[in-house]
């Protein structure tokens, strides 16, 4: 099923956040499919333009140019037409005035937590990802760097990526503006007993 894009001021691109395990480059593409486009996974389009300029090893996470990858991507975006989903962790590197929609993909932490430990996460990493879906770190984010923007928050712990994809179309035919953040207040709870568990 393909939908004719809405009217945007500015080009139809779709961001797509959310911690790991939340379910952005599943989503992503199922968006693409429906509706006809492209879709950009900003970790892999940093590689490619040779943007990540070192690794925290600490961490386990790539350090990405920000400023570098603002630029690119708006290159990138500005040449292409139709329908773009961009898929990343790190909103700020997504040009705020080419964005028409934010769609930030939640996950209740127990089920979060699950799922990296299937990824075989490290027990440290784990813990890392789900204080920052507790705090709602990608949504804070989005809202902070993409003032305005039109923002939708998708529960993705029990129903599949088909369904919240279309949530979110559903979304963009009504027109929402924003909606509140979602909140776990079990979740430190289950960091606890994350803590708990043996290593």
């Amino acid at each position: 099923m393909k939908i004719e894009p809405p009217t945007f001021p500015s080009l139809p691109i779709i961001l797509v956040t959310g911690v790991p395990g939340s379910g952005k480059s599943t989503v992503s593409r199922i968006l693409a499919e429906k509706l006809g486009g492209e879709v950009i996974e900003v970790n892999l389009f940093a590689i490619e333009r040779g943007l990540v300029v070192g690794a925290d090893e600490d961490r386990g996470v790539q350090i990405l140019d920000i400023d570098g990858l603002r630029t690119a991507l708006r290159r990138e975006l500005s040449e292409r037409g139709g329908w773009v989903i961009v898929s990343t962790t790190y909103p700020e590197a997504v040009p705020a005035d080419l964005v028409s929609f934010i769609v930030v993909l939640r996950c209740d932490p127990e089920v979060l937590a699950e799922r990296l430990l299937s990824r075989k996460y490290e027990k440290s990493k784990v813990i890392e990802n789900l204080e920052a879906e507790i705090v709602d770190f990608c949504g804070t984010s989005a809202r902070y760097h993409l003032p305005g923007k039109p923002l939708l928050e998708v529960d993705t712990s029990r129903i599949s990526p088909e369904e919240v994809a279309c949530e979110i179309l559903e979304a963009i035919r009504k027109g929402v503006v924003q909606s509140p953040p979602i909140r776990w207040p079990r979740g430190p709870l289950v960091i606890q007993r994350l803590r708990a568990r043996d290593p």
